[in-house]
C-alpha cells in the first residue's frame, strides 16, 4: 500500500491525529486490515488507531494490542461504522 492509499483511508474514516502521531478513528469507527507476506497473509480487526512513517505502520486496536507492518505488506483496509453513515440491516434491503 502506498503513503497515498493509506492518506485516503485515513481521510475517509474521518481520523483525527494527536500530538504523537497518530491518527484515531471517530467513536464507533474501525478498520480492519488485511496483511499478507511471502504467501502468507492475516487480518487485524477493530483498528481504532493507526500511526505510521516511511516503511511502518503501527495499528492499534480495541483490545490495546499493538501491531507493526512494513506499508508495503498491506493489501486491503476494511472501514467499519463510518460516522454519518446509515447503519447496515440484515438481510437485502
Amino acid at each position: 500500500m502506498t503513503s497515498e492509499h493509506l492518506n485516503a483511508i485515513l481521510k475517509e474514516s474521518r481520523a483525527s491525529t494527536d500530538k504523537q502521531g497518530w491518527y484515531t478513528l471517530p467513536a464507533g469507527t474501525t478498520l480492519n486490515m488485511h496483511v499478507a507476506h511471502s504467501g502468507t497473509g492475516f487480518a487485524v480487526n477493530s483498528v481504532e488507531a493507526i500511526r505510521a512513517n516511511s516503511d511502518l505502520v503501527y495499528a492499534r486496536t480495541s483490545k490495546k494490542q499493538l501491531f507493526c507492518f512494513a506499508r508495503d505488506d498491506i493489501f486491503a483496509i476494511l472501514i467499519d461504522g463510518i460516522t454519518g453513515e446509515p447503519a447496515r440491516r440484515a438481510g437485502f434491503g
